[in-house]
């Protein structure tokens, strides 16, 4: 576990290289424009690398198999909880990914910040939190950023489609918001480590990935209207065989993301 001097600083080193190599593969992928489908593979490869924590967890278990109390196995109902942020997590992310097609990555970075935001809203509407004066000040200063952030993203050249990509990545932080309240309401009624929620979201995300590319696949991507569309995912790989960086890329957001959930 990092210290929360450390915390920030691996937070913000994570996400901007996150973001960099996430805009550097739509861009690598582009083919007469951006290929869209790579948005869901992104979430997918999210997912994954959330799901690797449970070797993780596994190890951490082994490692402190002596000494200490058993942990009362979750219920069915409560594994199952987990989905709920899960599918939050699906809908945020890809959004946000969405995002990042149609913008620049400065421009997707600094408008991540709407989450702190839309998290203490649902806080307060849904636990029940009460804000101090102080931290109302550092929030107006928050919107204050995100309205010129977003201003300027709009108004200049910034990407594909700059007004959809800043849409889409707000939207994508209200899904994310109610994602971590919701984590914040199980962690407070659930006997479970932070670490062992990441990786049932990452295997429930997983799973959901999987089944929306094979539903949206059959009855949209593999359509004539649908070819090179959202949900035409061998057009991404397609891509991603042509360009064998771009599953070396998947990799290292992989891992970075495994690893960076497993310090905090």
């Amino acid at each position: 576990m990092t210290s929360k001097v450390t915390l920030p600083i691996v937070m913000l080193a994570s996400g901007v290289a996150n973001t960099v190599l996430s805009k550097y593969q739509d861009l690598l992928a582009e083919e007469n424009g951006p290929v869209k489908s790579v948005a869901i593979f992104q979430s997918l490869n999210i997912f994954m690398g959330e799901a690797c924590l449970w070797f993780y967890v596994i190890w951490n278990r082994w490692k402190n198999r002596f000494g200490y109390a058993p942990v009362k196995p979750l219920t069915t109902g409560q594994k199952m909880s987990m989905a709920i942020p899960a599918f939050m997590d699906i809908c945020g992310s890809t959004l946000m990914n969405v995002g990042l097609l149609f913008t620049s990555a400065s421009v997707y970075q600094m408008t991540r910040g709407s989450l702190i935001i839309f998290v203490a809203l649902f806080s307060m509407l849904f636990l029940q939190k009460r804000l101090t004066l102080q931290r109302w000040l550092c929030l107006a200063f928050v919107v204050l950023g995100v309205a010129i952030v977003g201003y300027s993203g709009s108004s200049v050249n910034a990407g594909v489609d700059p007004t959809l990509g800043l849409v889409a990545i707000l939207v994508g932080q209200m899904f994310l918001a109610t994602q971590f309240t919701v984590e914040e309401y199980l962690l407070s009624s659930i006997d479970i480590e932070p670490n062992e929620v990441v990786a049932y979201e990452g295997t429930f995300g997983v799973i959901f990935v999987l089944i929306i590319m094979v539903v949206s696949y059959i009855f949209v991507g593999r359509t004539p209207e649908g070819k090179n569309g959202w949900f035409d995912f061998t057009h991404v790989f397609h891509r991603f065989n042509e360009e064998p960086m771009l599953y070396v890329i998947s990799g290292v957001i992989l891992i970075s993301i495994a690893f960076f959930n497993a310090l905090v």
